[in-house]
């Protein structure tokens, strides 16, 4: 270091706490420059804070170069190249980047084949990081660096080493973090936070990279997404730790598993059937206390497979009815994204046989649940199907179905049923032509005479 000199040029970032700037090395007799130009990172020389909260962030500025530099050592994750810890201002170095991938959203947002690239890399990083214990807790696009086709992982700041010696430094009243990307629990007990809160950020991280902006803070809004990506997002984003993936790690194989193949033109659907089927009698055989594992396998499974229209049209509606319900019962989010994927696949010309297997099945499901959400999926279809194929059997289960609802207990339904008769005239003069036949609520008989 003794014959080196730092000179430092433009502001590069600056975030809370520290800032960062271009760095050239010179030959401190010479003046020559020394290698490529360089990150160098320091703590900002403007904060007006309490003595020990400067010490705070201090003592994370330090374990940050020291988790990068000490621990962690992956293509991956942003290296140190050196660092001066002690004295009055500490820094550390890091080869330059290209930039961060919030810049590369500007034109690269939406683009399936770059999305999968580059988070396929950051789950590499963060894998390799909850390997060694280490949890970072401030993921985000600013965060993830680009250097040419290599991505990495920086800004450790609030990175905690779950083997100990760090854990104290964040109060359990003091949450941390960018909002749009913190799990749940961050926003009240950093300090229990563990790997699977990482895996919720991931998943905004990979949402933010599709849709071209920060995500509202909390859970997602999965219907922005491209329905391949939806189950994955869903996972890594549960409100429950407990039923994310657990770690990176598991993150990246489900990933890999579901997007590394996803160029190949090679028809799958007779194998995935063939794993639903497995499933359904493995979901059977398991006991009560474990079936929910194997439930989750089963929606895992066709909602990582929206695009296969067979393995949906000819085996959903076949679903065992026992299964029906507990999908509906412990996964009822998950159901409704599922059945939308099947919704929209029964919405075209359909072989008239199957359009009575459409409505049977649309009525077991309708009869299960009182969502508002699944029913008003199905009073739609029924509507439009049994009209635009004339199919008599599709137009008497849609008037089954509303004749059994309770003015008292399912006013809701009604009103829903209602205002989809009135927004689809053409569709729902086909049932009204024999409504009469039916005892219906006075609301869905009022919604039908008005069609005249």
């Amino acid at each position: 270091m003794a014959s080196m000199k730092l000179v430092i040029q433009d502001e590069i970032g600056r975030g809370g706490y520290c800032m960062v700037h271009r760095l050239v090395v010179q030959d401190a007799e010479s003046g020559e420059q020394m290698g490529d130009p360089m990150a160098i990172k320091r703590l900002r020389n403007d904060l007006v804070l309490p003595e020990h909260f400067l010490r705070e962030i201090r003592d994370r500025f330090e374990r940050e170069a020291r988790l990068l530099d000490d621990t962690l050592d992956h293509e991956n994750i942003v290296s140190v190249e050196f660092r001066k810890l002690s004295g009055d201002e500490p820094y550390f170095v890091m080869p330059l980047a290209d930039g961060n991938v919030m810049d590369e959203l500007v034109t690269r947002a939406g683009d399936e084949e770059w999305v999968c690239h580059v988070f396929r890399q950051i789950l590499e990083g963060m894998a390799y990081a909850h390997g060694k214990g280490v949890i970072h807790r401030d993921l985000k696009p600013q965060n993830v660096l680009v250097f040419g086709e290599t991505i990495r992982l920086t800004d450790l700041g609030l990175g905690k080493n779950l083997e100990g010696g760090t854990v104290g430094l964040t109060r359990t009243e003091t949450w941390s973090g960018t909002q749009a990307y913190m799990a749940l629990e961050q926003f009240s007990e950093m300090k229990d936070t563990g790997p699977a809160s990482d895996v919720f950020s991931l998943g905004k991280l990979l949402m933010a990279m599709l849709i071209g902006k920060h995500p509202d803070p909390g859970l997602p809004d999965v219907s922005e997404l491209p329905e391949r990506f939806r189950y994955f997002v869903t996972r890594c984003c549960e409100k429950n730790p407990d039923n994310r993936f657990p770690d990176a790690r598991a993150a990246l194989e489900a990933f890999l598993e579901a997007f590394d193949n996803a160029d190949s033109s090679e028809p799958v659907f007779r194998e995935l059937e063939d794993d639903l089927a497995r499933l359904i009698e493995s979901w059977f055989a398991a006991p009560a206390s474990e079936d929910s594992g194997v439930l989750r396998d089963i929606d895992q499974l066709l909602r990582e497979n929206p695009e296969e229209e067979s393995l949906y049209t000819k085996r959903v509606p076949r679903l065992p009815g026992d299964l029906l319900e507990d999908y509906l019962t412990k996964l009822p989010d998950s159901f409704v994204e599922m059945l939308r994927v099947y919704d929209r696949y029964v919405s075209g010309g359909l072989v008239f046989e199957y359009c009575d297997e459409v409505a049977d099945f649309y009525a077991n499901v309708f009869r299960s649940t009182d969502r508002l959400d699944i029913r008003k999926v199905i009073v739609d279809r029924l509507i439009e199907l049994g009209h635009s194929h004339n199919r008599w059997h599709v137009r008497d289960v849609l008037l089954e179905l509303l004749a059994e609802l309770d003015q008292g207990t399912e006013a809701s339904t009604l009103s829903m049923a209602a205002d989809a008769i009135r927004e689809n005239p053409e569709a729902a003069r086909f049932a009204a032509d024999i409504a009469d036949e039916y005892e219906l609520p006075a609301a869905i008989k009022k919604a039908f005479d008005a069609l005249d």
